[in-house]
């Protein structure tokens, strides 16, 4: 099994900072584990060490709708990826190209202060959920 954060681990042989990202370097007692986090594994010794992926950052729940913060466009194309859509499937629905749905991402990326569709996906079900339970009364 390998450890899903450094206390976890048999031994952190110490951490790795890239920009404002930091990770946990530990050391394996079993070099043939399965890794779901892991980013990269090296040798140390005779021991095997693994670089593990930092958790992933949640996204504060905005309060204001999304309607309020994305275009109409916007909002089709945060929908689409939500529900697990390519940015060329989006492009074929939509009718548009794959550069025009890049684009129309990247501008929701930064309303939304989100870094990754998984966070965008996270973002915009809550704030769908919250809408329906509001409009539910």
């Amino acid at each position: 099994m390998v450890p899903q954060s450094a206390s976890d681990a048999c031994a952190v042989v110490g951490k790795i900072r890239v920009s404002d990202t930091q990770f946990d370097v530990v050391m394996l007692e079993d070099a043939d584990v399965e890794a779901g986090e892991e980013l990269a594994r090296f040798r140390l010794g005779d021991a095997w060490c693994v670089v593990l992926a930092p958790k992933p950052r949640l996204a504060q729940p905005a309060q204001v709708a999304l309607t309020d913060l994305l275009t109409e466009r916007e909002l089709q194309i945060a929908m689409q990826v939500t529900l697990g859509r390519l940015n060329k499937q989006i492009a074929a629905d939509l009718h548009i190209s794959e550069w025009t749905v890049s684009t129309h991402l990247r501008r929701v990326f930064v309303k939304l202060n989100v870094r990754s569709r998984t966070e965008l996906a996270f973002q915009c079900s809550s704030m769908l959920r919250r809408t329906s339970e509001l409009s539910a009364y």
